[in-house]
């Protein structure tokens, strides 16, 4: 499927839109205190998934996670992915996958990691990476307790309900 450069122009603007500016609100506080640098990384396993997962012209692996905190101090789990451009054209992370973890079932809401936390690479999923390269990415969500997150990545140009093409779980400690 390929897209006008305005069409992604605006997909990339409303992404980033809803991530600048979507994140602050709604989301549970956590009660305990701030994690520290010393907590211990988040355990992974892979899941076997129900859901089928969906052909698409990107190549997700959802790699490894880290507990860390957001601008505002809450404990969150950033993820880091490895992604392939498979398709025709340059894109980036952030345009062509939509990444959510969920915790009991109930989607977390978006983590925004400061910039002086600097082993986050807040430029990485905003890259363009031409059709066969492969990049290191990482995304952030705010925690709701200590159970295990579901990681999933979906394909954001399909429009069908097969749409899963990378899930994972991440014990969280």
């Amino acid at each position: 499927m390929k897209l006008s450069k305005a069409i992604t122009t605006g997909i990339f603007s409303f992404v980033l839109t809803f991530a600048l500016f979507g994140c602050g609100g709604g989301g549970s506080s956590s009660t305990s205190g701030s994690s520290s640098a010393s907590e211990p990384e988040a355990a992974s396993k892979e899941t076997a998934t129900k859901e089928k997962i969906a052909e698409s012209e990107y190549a997700v692996t959802i790699e490894d996670s880290r507990i860390g905190e957001d601008y505002e101090g809450k404990k969150a789990l950033i993820v880091n992915y490895s992604f392939t451009n498979s398709s025709e054209e340059p894109t980036s992370f952030l345009v062509a996958i939509m990444p959510q973890a969920f915790q009991n079932g109930v989607e977390l809401s978006t983590a925004t990691i400061s910039f002086s936390d600097d082993s986050y690479d807040h430029e990485s999923s905003l890259k363009d990476i031409k059709p066969g390269a492969t990049i290191t990415v990482s995304s952030a969500f705010i925690l709701d307790d200590s159970s295990v997150v579901t990681v999933e990545c979906h394909d954001w140009l399909r429009f069908d309900s097969d749409t899963l093409i990378a899930t994972k779980d991440f014990t969280v400690e």
